[in-house]
């Protein structure tokens, strides 16, 4: 199916799954619009690129400054006949001291401790595609 990009509206988000020994940062997102365990990101803006997004928006939910972000994959949606395409980084690196923001509380989880969790829509898709295997009993990780 070809899409006519000047008809249709796409808007282009970004995720950035964080890993620290054998933790994973999460956020519990409060907002109705989509709430439940999901990953810090964003909306990327105006002449901004889509890796700078990723720094700018988990350091605004977080308060932690990636040291270097990789590019994992993406997933898209159709809402409200908008097309929403999210781009999926990950990161073992970074600084700082991890707050809380508007957008929900964030924690420190092991997959286990992640899985009581209630997901925000598609979130077990997104973990698919970072290949996590959080089905499992183990927290082990594939890479």
């Amino acid at each position: 199916m070809y899409y006519n990009i000047l008809m249709d509206e796409i808007i282009l988000t970004n995720m950035c799954l964080l890993k620290f020994k054998d933790r994973f940062l999460f956020q519990i997102r409060h907002k109705q619009d989509w709430p439940g365990l999901t990953l810090p990101g964003g909306k990327v803006e105006k002449d901004e690129t889509v890796v700078d997004s990723v720094y700018r928006e988990f350091k605004e939910e977080t308060g932690l400054c990636l040291k270097g972000v990789e590019f994992v994959d993406y997933i898209e949606w159709n809402i409200a006949s908008k097309r929403h395409l999210c781009l999926l980084f990950k990161s073992d690196s970074f600084e700082g001291t991890l707050k809380d923001s508007i957008e929900g509380k964030n924690v420190w989880l092991t997959l286990k401790e992640a899985r009581k969790e209630p997901f925000s829509s598609d979130f077990d898709k997104i973990l698919d595609l970072y290949k996590v295997d959080w089905r499992k009993e183990d927290d082990q990780r594939q890479d």
